[in-house]
């Protein structure tokens, strides 16, 4: 019996092994430090397949920015619009802050031209979006 010794890692040079789940079977045998011939090991299986693709990529979020009317007078409003796709938050500037998700509006009233801008957050990164509202004097 051979003790303490360790025999040298056994290569496969044969043909290429399939990846089409295709199933391979193999045994061993051993000579001791005497010669003396083992028996066959018990056959042990594995199968081969293809890891597959890899999951998708999530997509990056969008958003899209309206006001209707586009144009008002000073003292008059208009109704900011957004809508998303993929996202988790929508934070709008000029002191509107988040909004709910996926769409929905607010009327505004600035007293001024003013432009809105979107910030879009999802799992596929993040995105812009703006409108601008003309207030005429």
């Amino acid at each position: 019996v051979t003790e303490g010794n360790r025999c040298n890692d056994i290569t496969y040079n044969g043909t290429a092994l399939s990846l089409d789940g295709s199933t391979y079977y193999w045994k061993i045998k051993f000579w001791d430090d005497d010669n003396t011939e083992g028996e066959w090991s018990d056959p042990a299986q594995f199968t081969m397949s293809s890891p597959g693709a890899p999951p998708p990529l999530p997509s990056k979020p969008t958003c899209s920015l309206s006001v209707l009317p586009s144009t008002i007078e000073e003292g008059e409003s208009s109704t900011l619009s957004w809508e998303t796709t993929d996202a988790t938050s929508l934070t709008i500037n000029q002191g509107i802050g988040e909004v709910t998700l996926p769409s929905g509006s607010q009327e505004v009233s600035p007293l001024e031209t003013i432009t809105y801008t979107g910030t879009v957050i999802g799992p596929g990164g993040s995105n812009t979006c703006s409108v601008t509202l003309t207030v005429e004097p």
